[in-house]
Protein backbone atom coordinates (compact mmCIF):
# COMPACT_ATOMS: atom_id res chain seq x y z
CA UNK A 1 0.00 0.00 0.00
CA UNK A 2 1.08 3.05 -0.75
CA UNK A 3 2.23 5.07 2.18
CA UNK A 4 1.20 8.60 0.49
CA UNK A 5 -2.28 7.19 0.68
CA UNK A 6 -5.00 8.73 2.93
CA UNK A 7 -5.12 6.73 5.99
CA UNK A 8 -7.09 3.92 6.95
CA UNK A 9 -8.91 3.69 9.91
CA UNK A 10 -9.59 0.48 11.36
CA UNK A 11 -11.07 -1.30 14.70
CA UNK A 12 -10.85 -4.83 15.80
CA UNK A 13 -13.80 -6.92 18.02
CA UNK A 14 -13.55 -9.75 19.60
CA UNK A 15 -16.28 -11.53 21.88
CA UNK A 16 -16.32 -15.12 23.30
CA UNK A 17 -18.90 -17.90 22.81
CA UNK A 18 -21.54 -17.01 26.01
CA UNK A 19 -20.35 -20.02 28.52
CA UNK A 20 -17.65 -20.53 27.33
CA UNK A 21 -14.84 -20.48 30.24
CA UNK A 22 -12.16 -20.94 27.32
CA UNK A 23 -9.81 -18.68 25.35
CA UNK A 24 -11.74 -17.16 22.35
CA UNK A 25 -10.51 -19.19 19.52
CA UNK A 26 -11.47 -16.51 16.47
CA UNK A 27 -8.20 -14.51 15.85
CA UNK A 28 -7.45 -11.18 13.92
CA UNK A 29 -4.32 -9.12 12.60
CA UNK A 30 -3.58 -6.18 10.78
CA UNK A 31 -0.41 -4.38 9.52
CA UNK A 32 -1.19 -1.03 8.30
CA UNK A 33 1.76 -0.53 6.29
CA UNK A 34 1.22 -3.39 4.43
CA UNK A 35 -2.11 -2.94 3.90
CA UNK A 36 -3.04 -6.19 5.37
CA UNK A 37 -5.72 -7.58 7.27
CA UNK A 38 -6.79 -11.01 8.27
CA UNK A 39 -9.52 -13.33 10.89
CA UNK A 40 -9.25 -16.86 11.19
CA UNK A 41 -12.04 -18.66 12.85
CA UNK A 42 -10.25 -21.96 14.70
CA UNK A 43 -12.93 -25.09 14.83
CA UNK A 44 -13.42 -25.59 18.63
CA UNK A 45 -13.31 -29.68 17.83
CA UNK A 46 -9.69 -29.43 17.14
CA UNK A 47 -6.49 -29.11 18.92
CA UNK A 48 -4.79 -26.14 19.87
CA UNK A 49 -7.51 -24.00 17.31
CA UNK A 50 -7.16 -20.67 18.56
CA UNK A 51 -3.10 -20.94 18.41
CA UNK A 52 -3.07 -22.11 15.11
CA UNK A 53 -5.89 -19.17 14.13
CA UNK A 54 -3.46 -16.78 15.35
CA UNK A 55 -0.48 -18.06 13.73
CA UNK A 56 -2.40 -18.37 10.15
CA UNK A 57 -3.09 -14.32 10.63
CA UNK A 58 -0.35 -12.91 11.78
CA UNK A 59 1.91 -14.52 9.31
CA UNK A 60 -0.26 -13.21 6.39
CA UNK A 61 -0.29 -9.45 7.07
CA UNK A 62 3.76 -9.87 7.77
CA UNK A 63 4.73 -12.07 4.48
CA UNK A 64 5.53 -10.77 0.98
CA UNK A 65 3.15 -13.21 -0.54
CA UNK A 66 -0.54 -13.48 0.53
CA UNK A 67 -1.43 -17.14 -1.22
CA UNK A 68 -1.29 -19.52 1.57
CA UNK A 69 0.54 -22.18 -0.64
CA UNK A 70 3.98 -19.63 -0.27
CA UNK A 71 4.08 -19.51 3.63
CA UNK A 72 1.38 -22.23 5.09
CA UNK A 73 4.32 -24.97 5.20
CA UNK A 74 6.79 -22.41 7.42
CA UNK A 75 3.68 -21.85 9.54
CA UNK A 76 2.37 -25.10 10.23
CA UNK A 77 5.84 -26.59 11.35
CA UNK A 78 6.17 -23.84 13.82
CA UNK A 79 2.59 -24.62 15.36
CA UNK A 80 3.65 -28.32 15.66
CA UNK A 81 6.87 -27.23 17.22
CA UNK A 82 5.57 -25.26 19.65
CA UNK A 83 2.61 -28.05 20.48
CA UNK A 84 4.86 -30.35 21.09
CA UNK A 85 7.23 -27.78 23.32
CA UNK A 86 3.86 -27.40 25.73
CA UNK A 87 3.25 -29.65 28.59
CA UNK A 88 0.46 -31.62 28.89
CA UNK A 89 -1.28 -32.43 31.77
CA UNK A 90 -1.23 -36.09 32.25
CA UNK A 91 -3.67 -36.04 34.79
CA UNK A 92 -6.28 -35.08 32.51
CA UNK A 93 -4.83 -36.16 29.01
CA UNK A 94 -7.30 -39.00 27.73
CA UNK A 95 -7.40 -40.89 24.57
CA UNK A 96 -9.55 -38.05 22.75
CA UNK A 97 -7.05 -35.53 23.78
CA UNK A 98 -4.35 -37.64 22.08
CA UNK A 99 -6.04 -37.96 19.00
CA UNK A 100 -7.34 -34.62 18.72
CA UNK A 101 -3.73 -33.40 18.79
CA UNK A 102 -2.49 -35.47 16.82
CA UNK A 103 -5.54 -34.78 13.91
CA UNK A 104 -3.96 -31.29 14.51
CA UNK A 105 -5.97 -28.25 14.41
CA UNK A 106 -8.06 -26.30 12.06
CA UNK A 107 -9.43 -22.42 10.86
CA UNK A 108 -11.29 -20.87 8.51
CA UNK A 109 -9.02 -18.20 7.29
CA UNK A 110 -9.90 -14.32 5.41
CA UNK A 111 -6.88 -12.11 3.91
CA UNK A 112 -7.91 -8.89 2.84
CA UNK A 113 -5.27 -6.15 1.29
CA UNK A 114 -5.75 -3.00 0.35
CA UNK A 115 -3.83 -1.25 -1.70
CA UNK A 116 -3.17 2.32 -3.38
CA UNK A 117 -1.10 3.05 -6.79
CA UNK A 118 -0.99 6.68 -7.48
CA UNK A 119 0.50 6.87 -10.49
CA UNK A 120 -1.79 4.33 -12.02
CA UNK A 121 -4.85 6.22 -9.80
CA UNK A 122 -5.83 2.92 -8.46
CA UNK A 123 -7.40 2.64 -5.54
CA UNK A 124 -7.72 -1.72 -5.13
CA UNK A 125 -8.51 -4.10 -2.52
CA UNK A 126 -8.16 -8.36 -3.47
CA UNK A 127 -9.24 -11.02 -0.69
CA UNK A 128 -8.94 -14.60 -0.48
CA UNK A 129 -10.90 -17.01 2.06
CA UNK A 130 -10.69 -20.81 2.88
CA UNK A 131 -14.38 -21.69 4.77
CA UNK A 132 -17.10 -19.13 5.41
CA UNK A 133 -15.27 -16.05 7.52
CA UNK A 134 -16.09 -13.38 5.59
CA UNK A 135 -15.77 -9.54 3.93
CA UNK A 136 -18.39 -6.99 2.58
CA UNK A 137 -18.02 -3.65 1.06
CA UNK A 138 -20.50 -1.32 1.89
CA UNK A 139 -20.37 2.42 -0.37
CA UNK A 140 -23.14 4.75 0.16
CA UNK A 141 -25.12 2.98 2.06
CA UNK A 142 -25.24 -0.20 -0.06
CA UNK A 143 -23.76 -3.64 -0.40
CA UNK A 144 -21.50 -3.10 -2.47
CA UNK A 145 -19.84 -6.61 -2.64
CA UNK A 146 -20.27 -10.04 -0.28
CA UNK A 147 -17.22 -12.32 -0.45
CA UNK A 148 -16.96 -15.38 -0.28
CA UNK A 149 -20.67 -16.38 1.12
CA UNK A 150 -23.37 -14.50 -0.52
CA UNK A 151 -26.37 -15.70 1.08
CA UNK A 152 -27.35 -16.22 5.01
CA UNK A 153 -28.37 -20.14 4.26
CA UNK A 154 -25.48 -20.88 2.57
CA UNK A 155 -23.69 -21.21 6.05
CA UNK A 156 -23.03 -24.71 6.99
CA UNK A 157 -21.76 -26.94 9.54
CA UNK A 158 -18.75 -28.21 7.48
CA UNK A 159 -17.15 -25.06 5.36
CA UNK A 160 -13.53 -25.82 3.81
CA UNK A 161 -10.75 -25.29 7.03
CA UNK A 162 -7.01 -24.59 6.90
CA UNK A 163 -5.02 -27.49 8.89
CA UNK A 164 -1.91 -27.71 10.72
CA UNK A 165 -0.98 -31.02 9.85
CA UNK A 166 0.97 -30.89 5.86
CA UNK A 167 -0.77 -34.33 5.30
CA UNK A 168 -4.73 -32.54 5.35
CA UNK A 169 -3.86 -30.36 2.33
CA UNK A 170 -2.22 -31.31 -0.64
CA UNK A 171 -3.46 -31.33 -3.97
CA UNK A 172 -6.69 -29.72 -2.33
CA UNK A 173 -5.58 -25.98 -1.04
CA UNK A 174 -5.98 -24.82 -4.28
CA UNK A 175 -9.48 -26.00 -4.84
CA UNK A 176 -10.30 -24.53 -1.05
CA UNK A 177 -8.95 -20.87 -1.21
CA UNK A 178 -11.28 -18.72 -3.33
CA UNK A 179 -10.27 -14.94 -4.70
CA UNK A 180 -11.92 -11.51 -4.95
CA UNK A 181 -10.76 -8.25 -5.81
CA UNK A 182 -12.60 -4.93 -5.95
CA UNK A 183 -11.72 -1.39 -6.42
CA UNK A 184 -12.82 1.31 -3.16
CA UNK A 185 -13.52 4.65 -2.82
CA UNK A 186 -12.86 6.93 0.37
CA UNK A 187 -15.82 6.66 2.55
CA UNK A 188 -16.71 2.86 2.05
CA UNK A 189 -16.26 0.83 4.54
CA UNK A 190 -14.64 -3.27 4.47
CA UNK A 191 -16.39 -5.13 7.02
CA UNK A 192 -14.24 -8.63 8.28
CA UNK A 193 -16.55 -10.99 10.11
CA UNK A 194 -16.67 -14.55 11.29
CA UNK A 195 -19.36 -16.68 10.99
CA UNK A 196 -21.84 -16.38 13.03
CA UNK A 197 -21.71 -12.58 12.92
CA UNK A 198 -22.03 -13.08 8.89
CA UNK A 199 -24.75 -14.88 8.70
CA UNK A 200 -26.58 -12.67 10.99
CA UNK A 201 -25.33 -9.26 8.45
CA UNK A 202 -26.29 -11.31 5.54
CA UNK A 203 -29.92 -12.37 7.08
CA UNK A 204 -30.44 -8.89 8.30
CA UNK A 205 -29.98 -7.78 4.54
CA UNK A 206 -32.16 -10.33 2.95
CA UNK A 207 -35.12 -8.95 4.62
CA UNK A 208 -33.99 -5.21 3.39
CA UNK A 209 -32.12 -4.51 6.67
CA UNK A 210 -28.99 -2.08 6.85
CA UNK A 211 -27.01 -4.08 9.35
CA UNK A 212 -24.01 -2.15 8.91
CA UNK A 213 -25.94 0.73 10.00
CA UNK A 214 -25.76 -1.13 13.63
CA UNK A 215 -22.27 -1.58 13.03
CA UNK A 216 -21.38 2.13 12.54
CA UNK A 217 -23.48 2.95 15.43
CA UNK A 218 -20.79 0.72 17.57
CA UNK A 219 -18.20 2.50 16.15
CA UNK A 220 -19.35 5.90 17.49
CA UNK A 221 -20.32 4.97 20.53
CA UNK A 222 -18.20 6.80 23.42
CA UNK A 223 -16.69 3.53 24.31
CA UNK A 224 -16.96 0.94 21.04
CA UNK A 225 -16.06 -1.80 22.81
CA UNK A 226 -18.71 -1.89 25.65
CA UNK A 227 -20.83 -1.27 22.85
CA UNK A 228 -19.81 -4.48 20.59
CA UNK A 229 -20.34 -6.31 23.59
CA UNK A 230 -24.39 -5.42 24.39
CA UNK A 231 -25.35 -5.49 21.04
CA UNK A 232 -23.89 -9.14 20.83
CA UNK A 233 -25.32 -10.02 23.30
CA UNK A 234 -28.91 -8.30 22.60
CA UNK A 235 -28.82 -10.36 19.44
CA UNK A 236 -28.64 -13.54 21.34
CA UNK A 237 -30.65 -12.59 23.70
CA UNK A 238 -33.19 -12.51 20.66
CA UNK A 239 -32.21 -15.66 19.13
CA UNK A 240 -31.12 -13.66 15.90
CA UNK A 241 -27.02 -14.45 16.13
CA UNK A 242 -26.15 -18.36 16.91
CA UNK A 243 -23.82 -18.08 20.11
CA UNK A 244 -20.28 -18.62 18.75
CA UNK A 245 -16.55 -16.69 18.96
CA UNK A 246 -17.36 -13.37 17.16
CA UNK A 247 -14.38 -11.02 15.31
CA UNK A 248 -15.56 -8.25 13.50
CA UNK A 249 -12.91 -6.23 11.60
CA UNK A 250 -13.89 -2.25 10.68
CA UNK A 251 -11.96 -1.19 7.89
CA UNK A 252 -12.63 2.09 7.20
CA UNK A 253 -11.14 4.28 4.01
Amino acid sequence: MSSNGPPIQYRVFRLPKRGDSGDCEDAAAVDLQRGRFAIADGTSESSRAGLWAQMLVDEFVQTPAPQPGAWLPAVQLRWSKEVAARPCDIATATWYVETRRLQGAFATFLGLVVEETRWLKRKRWRALAIGDSCVFQVRDGQLRKSFPVARSEDFGNTPDLLGSSSDAQGKELKKKVLGQKGDWCPQDRLWLMTDALAQWFLREHEIDGKPWETLEMILRAPVPETAFIDRIELLRNRQQLRNDDVTLVAVCL
